[in-house]
């Protein structure tokens, strides 16, 4: 419900960023204890409130981070195959 948001909207992607963090993201998303599609869930709102550029808006996540990098082998890799 969070990620629908603050889809485009960036006082939405303040808010969010204000009720959880990137690493608390990445943390729920590299957990194995946490189920698929609530991994899924939490992905997209990484996405629509830390990774996806908006004109107004920046901040956002550096993708030369190797929390980001072993996010997309750990998740969207091995989703992939």
């Amino acid at each position: 419900m969070i990620s629908a948001t603050v889809r485009g909207c960036l006082f939405g992607r303040m808010q969010a960023r204000k009720l959880i963090t990137a690493e608390v993201l990445f943390d729920s998303i590299m957990s194995e204890a946490v189920p698929f599609l609530v991994r899924r869930k939490y992905l997209r709102l990484l996405f629509e409130t830390y990774v996806k550029v908006l004109p107004e808006d920046n901040l956002h996540i550096d993708y030369n981070t190797p929390m980001f990098h072993d996010l997309m082998f750990y998740i969207v890799l091995e989703d992939l195959r």
